[in-house]
């Protein structure tokens, strides 16, 4: 299910973007919530009815909680729904505060914005992403219980539904590794074949919604990455002036129709993968292939390929990242090119990175670095990724 609105924009959200918003006249419903003020006779009723409407949301499908707005109606105009919360950028510390120490297990992408509108008032946007790791339990004081999000109401979890939720987050993990294992069997039979070659792959680990049209020219540009090539030193950029070709999945982008270098494809269901395939001969054993410190750029370009089609497609969902190096026997890493300097030939098959699992709103820096550092340890290099 798609977001009422991404992380990103609650990030960059303003009276103005605030108003523009309420101007859609979105009713309360499963995914967003209008309070007027925090509910609660006192403090302490007012942070656990905060943390029941949150745990609600992350135990369905995430939402958007406005506090300081009034519901959309007929006869209210846009700006005259937002009513403000006095002090409201320190009850948001607060909120903050109560959302990391009451909440188990912590709702990872959870963020609360204060956005200023009259008079030292604010609104306190709270953006809550759908969870991997649900159920999010509420402990507040002496208060433990597990809510779930029902059309407009935050309600007590059925015995059955946590069951579910456990079961659905082990499960989603399962599909979307299974799901990436067979495209890698496929890419290593249709394309890697023997050569050496990195498989780089950002499979969701929830459904999207609405099935992304892989044949928009927003996907193409991104394929094509013309931002890439003024970041990154080719050929390691991934960015292409080839047209990207439509096939039964998605869309599949290459370097060139004759010297296929590399691959970079999107499907329908959300999957993105790159394979890179140009490793290059040793400069003085023709029988070795040679890796260096310029392959970094094929993780960080990778990195920011997804985050480019997330843009364009409005997808803030968490992400398993998987990266192998197949083929890899006999591959020696040049250490310092003044001096000629390799390390000895690798002597296993592959290397296969650790998976890494991207939350929503997570910058994919850790996942270049952790990328970089595991390329460097497989060789023996006691490197870090630069900054």
């Amino acid at each position: 299910m798609a977001m009422i609105l991404s992380r990103n924009e609650v990030e960059n959200l303003t009276k103005e973007s605030l108003i523009e918003f309420l101007s859609l006249r979105m009713p309360e419903g499963a995914q967003i919530d209008y309070k007027e003020d925090l509910s609660g006779d006192n403090k302490k009723e007012s942070y656990k009815e905060f943390l029941k409407d949150v745990t609600a949301f992350a135990n369905a499908h995430g939402g958007l909680l406005l506090l300081g707005v009034k519901e959309p109606s007929d006869d209210c105009l846009p700006e005259d729904q937002i009513v403000g919360i006095v002090d409201g950028d320190n009850i948001a510390k607060d909120l903050e505060r109560v959302a990391a120490t009451s909440i188990d297990p912590r709702i990872p992408g959870l963020f609360i914005k204060p956005v200023p509108v009259n008079d030292n008032k604010y609104v306190i946007a709270i953006f809550i992403p759908p969870s991997m790791i649900r159920p999010h339990m509420l402990c507040h004081h002496k208060h433990r219980s597990f809510y779930i999000r029902h059309s407009e109401s935050s309600v007590l979890m059925s015995t059955h539904e946590i069951r579910d939720t456990v079961l659905s987050s082990a499960t989603s993990e399962s599909v979307a590794r299974s799901y990436a294992i067979q495209e890698e069997i496929d890419a290593l039979e249709y394309i890697i074949k023997d050569r050496p070659a990195f498989l780089l792959q950002a499979m969701p680990l929830l459904s999207i919604e609405q099935p992304w049209d892989v044949l928009d020219n927003s996907i193409k540009n991104v394929m094509r990455g013309e931002e890439r090539k003024r970041k990154y030193k080719y050929p390691y950029d991934l960015a292409s002036d080839i047209l990207p070709t439509p096939t039964i999945k998605g869309v599949i982008g290459s370097n060139s129709r004759v010297k296929e270098d590399w691959f970079t494809e999107v499907q329908r269901n959300g999957y993105i993968q790159a394979v890179y395939r140009n490793i290059q001969n040793a400069y003085r054993d023709s029988s070795k292939f040679r890796l260096d410190k310029g392959y970094i750029d094929l993780f960080r370009a990778f990195c920011d390929f997804c985050e480019g089609i997330w843009e364009v497609t409005q997808t803030d969902i968490p992400y398993l990242f998987r990266c192998n190096y197949f083929n890899a026997k006999d591959t020696i890493f040049l250490v310092n090119l003044d001096f000629n300097e390799y390390t000895n030939p690798y002597n296993k098959r592959s290397i296969v990175w650790t998976e890494q699992v991207r939350q929503v709103g997570e910058s994919l820096d850790s996942i270049y670095r952790a990328w970089t550092e595991q390329l460097f340890n497989a060789f023996g290099l006691d490197l870090k990724a630069p900054e």
